[in-house]
């Protein structure tokens, strides 16, 4: 037996209004919770390891560092300012 609750629409679910659910029948063809439960990410980038710069080259790939802010300097003026 199935529980209604897994055809529901998304924009019953907390936190998903309307223009959310919309956006996800329309970019990722999620149309129901159960739909929302099976959508499997594509791909996985692992944020638990952390690497030292002297350990990367070109082929590294996408990488978490950690580090130390020493010194920060504004430039420009305005809207232009960074």
């Amino acid at each position: 037996m199935q529980h209604k609750i897994f055809d529901s629409g998304l924009e019953y679910l907390k936190g998903v209004g309307p223009q959310r659910a919309e956006l996800l029948k329309k970019e990722l063809r999620i149309f129901t919770v159960k739909d929302l439960l099976f959508q499997y990410p594509f791909r996985y980038i692992d944020k638990t390891q952390f690497h030292s710069i002297i350990d990367l080259s070109p082929d590294s790939g996408d990488v978490q560092l950690r580090g130390t802010i020493r010194r920060v300097e504004s430039l420009g003026e305005g809207h232009k300012k960074r």
